[in-house]
């Protein structure tokens, strides 16, 4: 029995030792990628912290990444990488017949840029491709620094509170055709909108939209397609219908995410006015100044109340003055009858 115990032991060490930290499964990818290059300054907010990390095989990629990152070979100044204290690769990467191999990496310290040391493993799995066995930082303030000259990566317009919802009304429909109205998108600022309409998501309309659509004269509609998941985030020409054919002579540069069921958008404030994006094609068109269809109701209702409140307040008021004159006229009939009862007694008495 303890033979057999053995030998299965042996064949489990066997089979896991065998095991490539390159195929997939077999390592993980380290968080916050994207904050870690060597040009990337730390963030009050969000300092990489590699204390709470377990040992073991890692990749590192960012999804704006051709391909993984490398550990950074080179003395890094405080502060960078995303975080206080980065940890450099003292030493060479591997290729391929290599293998896996040994590696010391450095703290930088206040003292120097090698202040404290760690031994790490690293594995080539193609050309300028790795995987690492990192261990885990004695302190908060340490992190891995992995690309070099990279700058911090852009956040994902995709992510919570990275994008901001624009509300939006029938008006920047392109089925809102009002030859009156003249709405502006002269107030964007270059940022990721999520635009929605009663809580339903919204796309830009990628053909030529009329004039005198989407609540404005010069609408703004998407030229070429809608990008793929997989796409990422992508650039395109948002063109203004001036009047020209629908030639697209005109134009801003947007930036386009696919977020899977919604798409993102980094819209620019328009350069001249009336010229708005249109979002959607159904809704009705609701003009500047025109107040809800509910408006005459709510006015009716409020002068109701104050008209109601004023006769409580008249009939209190009322009532309070007859009391008062019931008061003071009983205080005057005393008064007045207290000396003749007197008389009246008086005579009366023997």
């Amino acid at each position: 029995m303890c033979l057999i115990i053995s030998i299965l032991f042996c064949i489990i060490c066997c089979v896991t030792g065998n095991e490539n930290p390159c195929d997939d499964g077999n390592f993980k990818l380290l968080h916050t990628p994207g904050l870690r290059g060597g040009n990337c300054i730390r963030q009050t907010s969000n300092v990489i912290c590699d204390h709470y990390i377990s040992d073991g095989w890692y990749k590192v990629l960012h999804e704006d990444d051709p391909k993984s990152r490398k550990l950074m070979e080179t003395k890094v100044a405080p502060n960078f990488c995303g975080t206080s204290n980065p940890i450099w690769l003292n030493g060479t990467h591997p290729v391929n017949a290599d293998g896996i191999v040994n590696r010391t990496v450095c703290v930088v310290g206040v003292r120097s840029y090698c202040d404290k040391q760690y031994e790490i493993r690293i594995k080539a799995c193609g050309v300028n491709e790795y995987v690492y066995y990192l261990r885990k930082a004695q302190s908060c303030n340490e992190g891995y620094c992995f690309g070099k000259d990279l700058p911090c990566a852009k956040p994902n317009p995709c992510e919570p509170g990275n994008s901001k919802i624009l509300h939006v009304d029938g008006d920047r429909s392109t089925s809102c055709k009002e030859k009156s109205m003249s709405l502006c998108d002269n107030t964007f600022n270059n940022e990721w909108y999520r635009v929605q309409k009663n809580g339903i998501d919204l796309k830009m309309p990628n053909t030529c939209v009329d004039q005198y659509s989407c609540g404005t004269k010069y609408p703004i509609y998407l030229s070429g397609s809608e990008p793929a998941i997989t796409d990422k985030v992508v650039s395109r020409k948002a063109c203004v219908n001036d009047g020209n054919m629908c030639t697209c002579s005109r134009f801003y540069n947007i930036q386009l995410r696919n977020c899977s069921t919604y798409i993102v958008y980094n819209l620019t404030s328009v350069q001249s006015c009336p010229e708005r994006y249109c979002f959607g094609t159904e809704g009705n068109c609701k003009k500047e100044g025109e107040k809800p269809s509910n408006f005459l109701e709510y006015i009716l209702a409020v002068v109701a109340g104050i008209v109601m409140l004023f006769i409580i307040a008249s009939i209190v008021s009322y009532i309070l003055y007859k009391k008062s004159l019931r008061i003071k006229s009983i205080h005057s009939e005393g008064k007045c009858q207290t000396p003749e009862n007197e008389e009246q007694l008086k005579k009366q008495m023997p």
